[in-house]
């Protein structure tokens, strides 16, 4: 999520939610 949630980042944190 957050400012890379819509480029679809599947950080460690926001895997789960991509916002």
């Amino acid at each position: 999520g957050g400012a890379g949630g819509k480029a679809g980042d599947q950080s460690l944190f926001e895997a789960n939610r991509n916002y």
